[in-house]
C-alpha cells in the first residue's frame, strides 16, 4: 500500500519511517483514499505495542506519513529459523492480543495481521505494523455481498494488492477471501494463523498457488497435530476456536484470547514451563474420616479445563472412596468441541457438529447425553444451535448458549432439561462484554463476568442483570480478574487475580465480597480455587493440587495448604 523509506528527523534528530505513494498512484482517488485513511487509523491509536504515527506532509507533490521507526526484525524472519519455543511464542501472542484488542476498542480492523507485519523489537517488545488496511467496523457493513463480490476480483497475488480481495492469501479468513464484508473476527482469525505458524514453524493453510490456498482456506482444517507436545490444551483450544471457519462459531473477542494467554502464562511450574494439567476435574466428594478424597476423571483426547463453563455446587451426598480415573470414548459422528459430567459422575455430555450426513458442514451443534452404564450417545431435542452448557447442581437441567434466533449472532442464555423433555426458557440476552465461566450460587443466582474487573449478577428466574460490580483487589500490576466458584451463602466468591510483577505474570487466589467488590487474596502463588464440601479450598499451583481447611466465617484458610497429588500430563491429540 506504499513505499517505505528509513529517514531522518532533523528537527527533533531521531529517525523514522517513511510511507508515501508511489508517483504513479499519486492521481488514484481510491489509493489515495486508502492513504489517507491509514493516516486517520494510525492517529486514532496510542498503544506501546502498535508502532506510533508522527505527522502527515506533502513534499512536491508526494504525500508521506511520519512513522515511528521500528529497530529489530519482523516475525516472518523470526520464524524463518524455525518454530518458536512454547512459552516465548505464547507470551509474542499475548502482546500481539493486546494491541488488537486496543484497535478493536477503538472501532479499528486491521484486516492484513500477518508475520510480517509484526515486528519483534531489540528489546524483546512485540510492535505491530501497517493498518494500512483497517476500516471502521461500522464502514461499509451495510454494503451487499454482491457489490462486494464484484469489487473484489481473483487474487493473483501472494502480497496485497491493489482493486482486490484486500489482505495477504494465506492469513485470509474465509468469509474475507469469499470477498464478503468483514469485521474484528478477521482479524481473530488472521491472529489463530499466526499463533500457529509460531509454534510449528509453518502456515496452517500453504499452497503452491495463492488458488489452491484459498481452497485450503475454505475447504480444510490445519494439521493441529504438528502443534508441539508442550502446547497447553488451552493455547491449543484457543488456535481451534479462532480458526473456526464459521465466523459464528469463531473466538468472539481477541480480549478474551489475550486473558486466556495471559492466564497461561501466569500459571507456569516453579521451573518456568508452562502447564499441562488443565485435564483434571474435580467431581464432588465426601468426608472419610479426616480425609479428602475428591473423584477425578480424565477424558482421552478432551480437555474438561478448558471447558467454557467452570460449574461448581455442593452436588448430591456420597462420592468415592478413591481416587479413580476412566478413559471414555467420544461419538465418532461428531466433531467434539466441549465436554462435561454430571455432579453424580453418571451422565457424560458433548457438545458437538455432526461430521456426516446432508448438509453436514452447515450443521449446528447440539448436545448429546450418554450414561456410563450405558453405550450409546443420545442427542438432546432443543440444544441445536448450542454453543455452549453449563450443568446445573441438581443434574436435572442444563444452561446453554443457543442464537436468539437462527443465524442471529446474538446470543442468549437459556435454561432447559437434562432430558429433553421442554422446550429451553430463555434467561437473558448474553451482551459481547459478558465472558465465561459462569459462576451458580446456593440460591440458583448465577454470576457473570464483565470485562477485566467487574462482575453482574443474574437471578435463576432470568430477567435483567444486576449493575456491574468491579472488583479491586488494591495492589498495582493487577491485569484481569476471573470467576472460578461459589461459596456457601451469599457473601462472597472465589476468583484469580493475574497480574504481572517481577518481569513476570503472576496467578493468585482471592475472594471476593459480592456488594463491594473488595477482592481479599488468600493464596499468594494459585489459581482455579473451587470449594469442597468437605470444607476445604482446591487450588492449582505449579504441577500440583492443593487442599486447605477454609473458614467460611472468616473467609480464609485455616492452616497453610499441602498437596492433594501431583499431575503429570501425557502428549495428548487435539
Amino acid at each position: 500500500m506504499g513505499v517505505v523509506w528509513r529517514a531522518t528527523d532533523t528537527t527533533l534528530g531521531r529517525d523514522v519511517a517513511i510511507k508515501v505513494l508511489p508517483a504513479a498512484f499519486a492521481q488514484d482517488p481510491e489509493r489515495m483514499a486508502r492513504f489517507e485513511r491509514e493516516a486517520r487509523v494510525l492517529a486514532s491509536l496510542n498503544h506501546p505495542h502498535i508502532a506510533s504515527i508522527y505527522g502527515v506532509g506533502s513534499s512536491e507533490g508526494v504525500r508521506f506519513l511520519a512513522m515511528e521507526l521500528v529497530d529489530g526484525d519482523d516475525l516472518a524472519v523470526r520464524i524463518a529459523s524455525g518454530p518458536i519455543p512454547v512459552a516465548e511464542a505464547v507470551e509474542i501472542a499475548r502482546e500481539i492480543a493486546e494491541a488488537l484488542e486496543a484497535a478493536h476498542e477503538k472501532g479499528v480492523i486491521h484486516r492484513d495481521l500477518k508475520p510480517a507485519n509484526v515486528k519483534l523489537t531489540t528489546e524483546g517488545r512485540v510492535k505491530v505494523l501497517d493498518f494500512g488496511l483497517a476500516k471502521a467496523l461500522e464502514g461499509d457493513a451495510g454494503a451487499s455481498s454482491e457489490i462486494g463480490m464484484t469489487r473484489s476480483p481473483t487474487l493473483t497475488s501472494p502480497m496485497t494488492a491493489a482493486n482486490v480481495i484486500l489482505g495477504t492469501a494465506a492469513y485470509m479468513s474465509p468469509e474475507q477471501a469469499r470477498g464478503k464484508s468483514v469485521d474484528r473476527r478477521a482479524d481473530i482469525w488472521a491472529f489463530g494463523c499466526v499463533l500457529y505458524e509460531c509454534l510449528t514453524g509453518r502456515r496452517p493453510f500453504a499452497g503452491d498457488t495463492v488458488s489452491d490456498t484459498i481452497a485450503k482456506i475454505l475447504e480444510r482444517d490445519p494439521d493441529f497435530a504438528a502443534l508441539p507436545a508442550a502446547t497447553p490444551p488451552r493455547v491449543r483450544e484457543l488456535i481451534q476456536r479462532c480458526l473456526d471457519k464459521d465466523a459464528k462459531h469463531r473466538l468472539r473477542d481477541i480480549g478474551d484470547a489475550r486473558i486466556v494467554l495471559e492466564e497461561v502464562l501466569a500459571a507456569r511450574s516453579s521451573s518456568g514451563r508452562l502447564l499441562m494439567n488443565d485435564a483434571v476435574v474435580g467431581v464432588p466428594a465426601k468426608r472419610s474420616g479426616s480425609k479428602l478424597v475428591p473423584v477425578l476423571v480424565g477424558l482421552t483426547g478432551i480437555v474438561l479445563g478448558a471447558a467454557i463453563w467452570n460449574w461448581f455446587g455442593p452436588g448430591p451426598a456420597g462420592g468415592a472412596a478413591e481416587t479413580s480415573c476412566v478413559t471414555l470414548a467420544m461419538p465418532p459422528e461428531v466433531l467434539v468441541q466441549q465436554v462435561w459430567l454430571t455432579n453424580d459422575g453418571r451422565t457424560l455430555l458433548v457438545l458437538g457438529q455432526p461430521k456426516s450426513g446432508p448438509a453436514a458442514q452447515a450443521a449446528p451443534s447440539r448436545i448429546y447425553s450418554r450414561r456410563l452404564d450405558r453405550f450409546d450417545f443420545k442427542e438432546i431435542a432443543g440444544t441445536e444451535g448450542a454453543t455452549g452448557f453449563g450443568v446445573a447442581t441438581d443434574d436435572r437441567s442444563l444452561l446453554i448458549f443457543t442464537p436468539v434466533s437462527p443465524g442471529s449472532p446474538q446470543t442468549r442464555l437459556a435454561k432447559i432439561p437434562l432430558d429433553g423433555s421442554a422446550p429451553a426458557t430463555t434467561l437473558t440476552e448474553w451482551k459481547a462484554t459478558w465472558s465465561g465461566p459462569v459462576v451458580r450460587m446456593g440460591n440458583g443466582d448465577l454470576l457473570i463476568r464483565e470485562g477485566t474487573d467487574t462482575f453482574v449478577r443474574l437471578s435463576q428466574a432470568g430477567g435483567k442483570a444486576s449493575s456491574p460490580v468491579k472488583m479491586d483487589a488494591g495492589r498495582a500490576g493487577v491485569s484481569s480478574y476471573g470467576l472460578t466458584g461459589a461459596l456457601p451463602g451469599d457473601r462472597a466468591a472465589l476468583v484469580h487475580v493475574i497480574a504481572y510483577s517481577a518481569r513476570g505474570w503472576h496467578y493468585s487466589v482471592g475472594v471476593a465480597d459480592l456488594r463491594s467488590g473488595k477482592v481479599k487474596i488468600i493464596e499468594e502463588d494459585g489459581g482455579n480455587a473451587r470449594y469442597s464440601p468437605t470444607g476445604h479450598l482446591l487450588f492449582a499451583r505449579g504441577d500440583a493440587i492443593l487442599a486447605v481447611p477454609f473458614d467460611l466465617g472468616r473467609l480464609e484458610p485455616r492452616r497453610p495448604a499441602w498437596p492433594s497429588r501431583n499431575w503429570t500430563a501425557a502428549p495428548r491429540s487435539p
